[in-house]
């Protein structure tokens, strides 16, 4: 009887955590570019907030990419948080990522930049409240 009660408490709270982990995510795209696809994504979860950009294994050669993340409190447009990351090529796949935590002011707005610059040079931009 208590294994069977355990197992039903112990699947009921996997279930709620398997729910609650696949929400918050903003955004997930793609841009073309001379030097392949750039893949580009803002998320936020409970009190953090991530930014990240990647260019695949065998990408065309750049210079490098660059992720920028501003979060700011949306009500007073005070910032809260802005860092970038930048990394230049390798011919594995590269990723640059911004991870700000600790954002617990109810009304968050967030913006990012996400680049990949060599000869040529593009940027996508996100945005979002939370």
């Amino acid at each position: 009887m208590i294994k069977k009660n355990l197992k039903k408490v112990m699947a009921t709270t996997l279930m709620g955590l398997i729910m609650l982990s696949s929400t918050g995510v903003v955004h997930a795209a793609t841009a073309s570019t001379v030097y392949g696809k750039m893949i580009y994504d803002m998320e936020s979860d409970y009190d953090w907030v991530s930014a990240w950009t990647t260019m695949p294994t065998g990408s065309g050669r750049y210079s490098y990419i660059k992720t920028t993340l501003e979060v700011q409190d949306n009500s007073t447009g005070l910032t809260l948080f802005k860092k970038n990351s930048k990394s230049t090529y390798t011919y594995d796949e590269n990723t640059t990522s911004v991870y700000a935590n600790n954002m617990t002011t109810t009304s968050l707005a967030a913006f990012s930049c996400h680049e990949v610059v060599g000869q040529i040079a593009y940027a996508k931009y996100m945005s979002s409240t939370f």
